[in-house]
């Protein structure tokens, strides 16, 4: 239902929780910044007061017997009477309302006069102002901004009612909406200029939102007019400040916002900082000062020396960025864009901070071209007065901005660079190997990788250093199929990591080593390290990663049968791993949508991720991702056969099957071995999950090989051995296709480590060593080794069952 168009959209918490403090009695003042929306709610409190009520305007009065006359004709009272005879009406007046609106400039005079008539009255007195009162009796209220789905809500309805041809589009809307900060009267205003306004305006809120309304009051014409009125409240103190406070983007602390003012006593600058917040100039946010960007915008106008305020900011942000403090985003960028264009007043040493802590905000945060395009043109532009150490350090940046990205190989160009400056610290030395070998890894160049990371470990002993390497090299085997090595390293970093109380790299070892437990069959504990993990990650505001794990633990509850969470995980994911602009794990994020949505039935919108996810990838030019789109085409067939009738049904899970057989023959990742796992249990579903008997005489193997049980013999569990379970998957795969078929070493290394680059010979050893695992099993018998390779014998006969578990 469409609201009235003088509906007060988004206000019915506020107004409920101020109904709620009406019947105590008081003062009760609701205050906020201009254009928030005080008076509208006061009148709104008036209109639904069902007692006597009486609604006084106090605009422009600033005197206590100009108040008192307003109050007094309000209540009838006779000519001439003060504010003693207004409280002796007011005594015997109960279950009233009296409402004082518009008192910016009556604060004093109120101040005055309201202790007396609280102290006889028996009813409330509501008051609209920019400014509490400081009363005793008095309960200010802060009125805030609406939430964003308001703010849309009040926006869309104001350009109906005003412009409805130039309704912008959904994100334009969104994003118009976002930039009015959710402030009704900017709103308001910005509806009248519909046309005219860009999806995200680049003038100033103050010049844009011009052209008011002629029925409303005279400090309502416009934005500018609001504040103006406002800015009148304050002495030439405050404003000052408030002008100097105009050079934070982003959330202050109180430190930030004293390193700035020139007041130069502690005491008054806290005074000053204390006014504006009570004039409602400054918001109290989270611990930090904030102000609107519209008043922000409207202080900066009126900031005199602006460089040598900036300078001062700039300074202290890269104090704070040397201690590793807590800094704004918004803020250290602003400062890094100010050294790029030439346009800041400090010294190298200081600039190098700043830059480096920009740096690693859009290394932890996105986008990543943002962090190439930094770490390049700061490179360059110190190259003649940088050290050699900043100089590196940039192009590791660099280097890691490449990676994000999927360019691989000129990421480790650009670290091996780095890497080739003498006298560099033996920490950073080790950081740039580790770069390489990250970049070598993503490449499967799992060798090279390992060896990389070794080298690493020897350059530094620093613990947060050392609990990585450990975490990457569990990653190696991990990757390889030795689980229990990969376990091991990554409980190690966790006892080295746990000691430097690093949120962000605890959070990221154990979202990995949850992928080893989910791989080796203990979903619930994975679930409980994921969730663990990405609250770690959540509390160091690690985004980038946290959406990376967060569409893993997605794939987790698929497997578990949850496709509307795993939905849910990888829709948020999507949205951050899009601003970074890392494809490829869009491109992994896009295919786990593409199961979760397919078993909800929504099959039109997984085809349509599907093809999107295989343009990435096949931009990529990497065969892993192509493999994994690849399995991931049989779930929108699946997703069509829950949904059909049963002869209908019968063609899709035969079209399923073969979509199947068609990639099994591929080199599987990780990734697409899980999807695998999740379709046959799904096809397992449509028939029975085990035969009617099993023969003795047979090889059962549950799916992914988890289990398996030999020719009378018992049950054999390779959940924590992954090479010997893709060993033998890929062995009874290849004999229901092909059974007289043999293999060779370099078949079965492809299967077991698909896109490894393996030397021959390691290969051959790695080989021979898990057939002979899996022949201490049970299986001496019937792995024939022949002229051509290797392969299970023709005349065994093999039952897959669609159960991860034995039945």
């Amino acid at each position: 239902m469409t609201p009235a168009p003088d509906a007060l959209i988004g206000r019915a918490r506020n107004l409920e929780e101020l109904e709620s403090w009406l019947p105590a009695g008081g003062v009760v003042t609701i205050v906020g910044t201009a254009g928030i929306g005080k008076s509208r709610v006061a009148r709104a409190l008036f209109d639904a007061h069902k007692g006597e009520k009486h609604l006084v305007a106090l605009a422009g009065e600033r005197s206590p017997e100009g108040c008192a006359a307003k109050v007094a004709r309000s209540l009838q009272l006779q000519a001439g009477a003060g504010a003693a005879d207004i409280a002796r009406a007011l005594e015997h007046r109960r279950d009233a309302l009296l409402v004082l609106d518009d008192a910016d400039h009556a604060v004093e005079a109120l101040a005055q006069l309201l202790p007396e008539w609280t102290e006889r009255a028996h009813m409330a007195i509501l008051v609209a102002s920019r400014e509490r009162l400081r009363l005793r009796r008095e309960r200010a209220y802060e009125l805030g901004p609406l939430a964003e789905e308001d703010a849309l809500a009040l926006l869309r309805q104001r350009i109906r009612q005003s412009a409805p041809h130039a309704m912008p589009h959904e994100e334009q809307l969104r994003s118009l909406a976002r930039w009015l900060e959710g402030i009704p009267l900017a709103i308001e205003l910005a509806a009248a200029r519909a046309p005219l306004l860009p999806q995200e305006p680049s003038r100033s809120r103050v010049d844009v939102l011009r052209g008011g309304f002629r029925d409303g009051a005279d400090r309502h014409t416009t934005l500018r007019d609001a504040l103006d009125w406002s800015w009148e409240l304050l002495d030439e103190d405050a404003r000052t400040a408030l002008a100097e406070l105009s050079v934070f983007g982003g959330l202050a602390t109180i430190a930030d916002a004293e390193a700035v003012l020139t007041a130069p006593e502690a005491n008054a600058r806290l005074d000053v900082l204390q006014r504006l917040i009570d004039k409602s100039f400054v918001r109290s946010v989270d611990g930090g000062l904030r102000l609107f960007d519209a008043v922000r915008e409207f202080a900066a106008e009126k900031l005199e020396d602006a460089d040598d305020i900036l300078r001062r900011l700039d300074t202290h942000l890269a104090a704070q960025a040397n201690a590793r403090g807590e800094v704004s985003r918004i803020d250290i960028l602003a400062a890094a864009d100010r050294i790029v264009r030439g346009t800041s007043r400090i010294d190298t040493a200081n600039a190098a901070a700043l830059i480096l802590a920009a740096c690693r905000l859009l290394l932890s945060t996105g986008p990543a071209a943002e962090l190439i395009t930094l770490a390049s043109k700061t490179h360059h532009q110190f190259r003649a007065e940088g050290s050699a150490s900043f100089l590196s350090e940039l192009r590791l940046y660099h280097a890691r901005g490449l990676r994000m990205l999927g360019e691989l190989g000129d990421a480790r160009t650009e670290a091996a660079a780095a890497l080739a400056e003498h006298d560099l610290p033996a920490a950073l030395r080790a950081e740039l190997l580790t770069e390489m070998g990250l970049a070598s890894h993503a490449q499967r160049d799992l060798g090279h990788a390992e060896e990389l990371y070794q080298r690493a470990l020897a350059a530094s002993a620093e613990r947060k250093l050392s609990g990585r390497l450990h975490a990457n090299l569990g990653s190696v085997a991990h990757d390889r199929g030795d689980l229990e090595t990969a376990e091991t390293s990554y409980r190690s970093a966790l006892v080295s990591l746990r000691v430097t109380g690093d949120a962000r790299l605890l959070g990221v070892v154990r979202c990995n080593l949850a992928l080893v437990l989910q791989e080796r069959g203990d979903l619930r504990q994975a679930v409980e390290l994921f969730e663990r993990g990405l609250a770690e990650l959540a509390q160091a505001d690690e985004q980038y990663l946290g959406s990376i794990h967060r569409s893993n633990l997605g794939s987790l509850l698929l497997e578990q049968g949850e496709p509307a969470k795993a939905r849910a995980l990888h829709d948020e994911a999507l949205t951050y791993l899009r601003w970074v602009g890392d494809d490829r794990s869009i491109v992994l994020c896009l295919c786990r949508r593409v199961a979760a949505l397919s078993l909800q039935g929504e099959v039109a919108q997984s085809e349509a991720d599907l093809e999107e996810a295989s343009s990435l990838a096949r931009g990529a030019a990497d065969p892993l991702l192509e493999q994994v789109v690849s399995v991931h085409r049989a779930f929108p067939i699946l997703g069509r056969a829950k949904a059909a009738e049963d002869d209908a049904r019968g063609r899709e899970l035969t079209r399923c099957r073969r979509a199947l057989q068609n990639v099994e023959d591929a080199l599987l990742s990780d990734d697409a071995r899980a999807a695998l796992r999740v379709l046959r249990t799904q096809l397992g579903n449509f028939e029975p999950s085990t035969p009617a008997s099993l023969d003795d005489d047979a090889l059962i193997v549950t799916i992914e090989a988890r289990f398996f049980r030999a020719p009378n013999a018992s049950w054999e569990d390779l959940q924590r051995f992954t090479s010997q379970r893709r060993l033998l998957a890929w062995l009874v795969d290849a004999h229901d296709r092909r059974p007289e078929a043999a293999f060779s070493i370099s078949d079965l290394q492809r299967a077991v480590w698909p896109g490894e680059r393996i030397r021959r010979d390691a290969a051959k050893n790695r080989i021979h060593v898990t057939l002979s695992k899996l022949r201490g099993r049970g299986l001496k018998k019937w792995i024939q080794r022949t002229d051509e390779g290797y392969r299970l014998d023709p005349s065994l006969p093999v039952v897959q069952l669609a159960t991860t578990t034995p039945p």
